[in-house]
């Protein structure tokens, strides 16, 4: 006769266990950081106010739309600094691919996928088109509200990133508003370890979603 053994009802328990305790772990493993902050943190449409710029002579307004990551933004400049006579326009896409909190900031690094600049005048354009190795950006065919891909050129004052590129910068959100470390102002910083530690002037307000 046979004796029964408990043995081969037990074993299937323990292999529930071990299941269990692995699932527990790689749920664990999946879960964010700490530090790791929501991609929807900064979705908005956000503005700013006219901005002097650093020499005085010109006002620059910045416009952008962030949705899930989506970058969508236009930064103007204008002849005066009361902002009241567009002259430029740099009309910037991107994906943000890392959005993660250090400290009150936020590490923000997001991939180029388009720079296109837009004289808005005739006299800009002809500047342009005088001035091939500086503000024309290496370009020619400059004309009057027509934009160019400027991925990857300089042009005089503004340096863009690749196409494809990343960038690396750092935002602080606040009641008061949003502000980045480099952007609307500065496209070039394409290493982690050049990304801004202090906030730009440009203050964005967020007016909708």
């Amino acid at each position: 006769m046979s004796v029964w053994r408990p043995f081969s009802a037990v074993r299937p328990c323990r292999g529930m266990v071990l299941a269990l305790a692995l699932a527990l772990l790689l749920v664990q493993a999946s879960l964010p950081t700490a530090n790791a902050a929501h991609k929807d943190t900064l979705d908005g449409e956000w503005l700013s106010g006219c901005t002097r710029s650093p020499s005085g002579d010109r006002g620059y307004i910045t416009r952008a739309q962030i949705t899930m990551g989506r970058i969508d933004a236009v930064f103007h400049v204008f002849a005066t600094p009361s902002c009241d006579r567009p002259i430029i326009k740099v009309h910037y896409r991107g994906e943000i691919v890392l959005l993660q909190a250090e400290g009150d900031s936020l590490a923000v690094d997001h991939r180029v996928r388009s720079f296109t600049l837009t004289p808005n005048t005739a006299e800009v354009a002809r500047r342009y088109n005088g001035d091939l190795d500086g503000t024309g950006c290496g370009l020619s065919g400059w004309r009057a509200n027509v934009p160019f891909s400027v991925a990857g050129r300089s042009c005089s004052a503004f340096a863009f990133a690749d196409e494809g590129g990343m960038l690396f910068d750092r935002a602080w959100l606040t009641a008061e508003g949003l502000r980045f470390g480099a952007f609307p102002h500065v496209w070039s910083i394409t290493a982690p370890e050049r990304r801004p530690d202090s906030a730009g002037a440009v203050l964005l307000f967020r007016t909708g979603y």
